[in-house]
């Protein structure tokens, strides 16, 4: 057995390229574009550990003002929110989830497909009555008869 072939070979280093003309370096502003922009920066390290390490431009050795977002923070959150998603199911669509797993649904089988495809025509109405509710004005979801308004863009602005 040829064990060079099984070894993992690595990664290409791929750089998303920037738009010169909408970002500046800090090292090309003038000085005005610098006081324009005083105590509205925040500094990010990339080359820690950290997915990300952010300090305020306002931040002493006195007092330190970082935000800190570790590996740990981000697949705990996703656990967190993994388990109130599953402890949300009804019954109902655990269910339909499962039956609709069961079949195969990339199948070039013609009867494998017709099997998903009605599978699917029977859960659905079942799924899209619990789905639904993800499309929902977050107003009325979080906030029902509140007085409280905000708007959130395509870009999740609010």
């Amino acid at each position: 057995m040829d064990f060079r072939r099984l070894r993992k070979l690595p990664k290409r280093n791929v750089r998303t390229k920037v738009d010169d003309n909408e970002t500046k370096h800090i090292e090309e502003l003038s000085q005005t574009e610098l006081k324009s922009t005083e105590s509205k920066c925040v500094l990010i390290d990339p080359g820690r550990r950290d997915i990300m390490f952010c300090t305020k431009e306002t931040s002493t050795v006195e007092h330190r003002e970082t935000f800190i977002y570790t590996k740990n923070h981000h697949s705990g959150r996703s656990k967190h929110f993994r388990i109130l998603r599953k402890s949300a199911q009804s019954a109902i669509v655990k269910e339909a989830e499962a039956t609709i797993s069961g079949t195969e649904s990339e199948s070039v089988n013609l009867e494998k497909f017709t099997r998903y495809v009605k599978t699917r025509a029977t859960v659905s109405s079942t799924l899209y009555d619990y789905y639904e509710n993800e499309f929902q004005n977050p107003i009325e979801v979080y906030f029902p008869g509140s007085s409280f308004e905000f708007r959130v863009d395509e870009k999740r602005n609010i």
